[in-house]
């Protein structure tokens, strides 16, 4: 794309971006939604608290502090994700939540994508982080760790186990999507020097472990989340148009952040990549390769000839 062009092309994008975002919103999944409403909310109450003298007040109340833990304040090991300490922090988790939360929400249903966040990527890792730092790393017994990026990690290593390929990491090298989240979180340490290393670390840890299905027997089954959707104690999240039955759910493809794209040459130019889906469709393994029934026709029909030829 020439230079000249870049101008109008830019605009074009900042003219639709609000409709573009007002319509990725109306489409998130109830839980996915209400996510990043109640942790602001909660950071606004932080805000309003401040000017009364109590600075960092849900984050002192709620985060995960194994010292606390000890002294009987076991709620932490579940509210801890609720906890941020700042905007930033809040609007950071938040956007890298969504995509990989939206995309996992639709694909198991509303009810059971909301007891995986509350007990299996809540609970477990919370527990296991006062296990590593009471008899491990004693140290972390006064380390207060709070925030989304917890789930981030662990929905970030479901998601990366679902398929096996080689991606391009910001175009500076390749890894396997496996170990994705591994290569993340030594970057993201490197960044954020003063994040919870162990936290996401023992989030990650759980993460992989749901892939694999080695956590299957604290997940109820499908039946019983569904009997459970059916009772009337479940109305008012059964009620909302946003909320997705488990019956319903699909798996509708796999959730790629931009940076985290397959190896190897595009077609697409930048513009077009960037306006591409960010879910691909992952094919069964188990199924031959499909050949179309008609080849596709040849733009240029004929005998070639090349330049130089007399």
């Amino acid at each position: 794309m020439a230079s000249s062009d870049l101008g109008p092309a830019i605009r074009e994008e900042l003219r639709t971006l609000p409709g573009r975002v007002q319509s990725f919103i109306r489409t998130l999944p109830l839980i996915t939604f209400m996510v990043p409403v109640a942790t602001l909310s909660l950071w606004l109450v932080d805000a309003v608290a401040s000017f009364a003298g109590y600075s960092h007040l849900t984050g002192d109340a709620l985060g995960l502090l194994p010292n606390s833990v000890t002294h009987g304040q076991l709620w932490r090991l579940a509210t801890y994700p609720w906890a941020h300490f700042g905007f930033f922090h809040v609007a950071l988790n938040a956007i890298g939540l969504v995509g990989l939360s939206a995309s996992a929400e639709r694909r198991v249903g509303s009810l059971q994508f909301l007891y995986l966040l509350v007990v299996v990527f809540s609970a477990l890792p919370g527990i296991l982080f006062f296990v590593v730092a009471t008899l491990v790393v004693r140290s972390l017994n006064f380390h207060l760790i709070s925030g989304l990026s917890g789930w981030i990690m662990a929905l970030l290593a479901w998601e990366c186990c679902r398929v096996d390929a080689p991606r391009s990491f910001f175009g500076l090298f390749q890894v396997s999507s496996k170990v994705f989240p591994v290569v993340f979180l030594c970057l993201m340490e490197l960044i954020f020097p003063h994040s919870s290393f162990f936290g996401h670390l023992v989030a990650m840890v759980v993460g992989y472990l749901y892939a694999y299905g080695k956590l299957d027997r604290i997940v109820p089954a499908s039946q019983t989340m569904a009997q459970w959707q059916n009772k009337p104690l479940m109305n008012g999240l059964t009620a909302s148009p946003r909320f997705i039955d488990i019956n319903d759910a699909s798996d509708t493809g796999l959730f790629l952040p931009n940076f985290f794209s397959r190896s190897g040459p595009s077609a697409t130019t930048g513009a077009e990549a960037a306006s591409q889906d960010q879910y691909v469709t992952i094919p069964d393994s188990t199924s031959p390769p499909q050949n179309p029934t008609n080849p596709p026709a040849q733009k240029f029909p004929g005998k070639g000839n090349r330049l130089d030829n007399n």
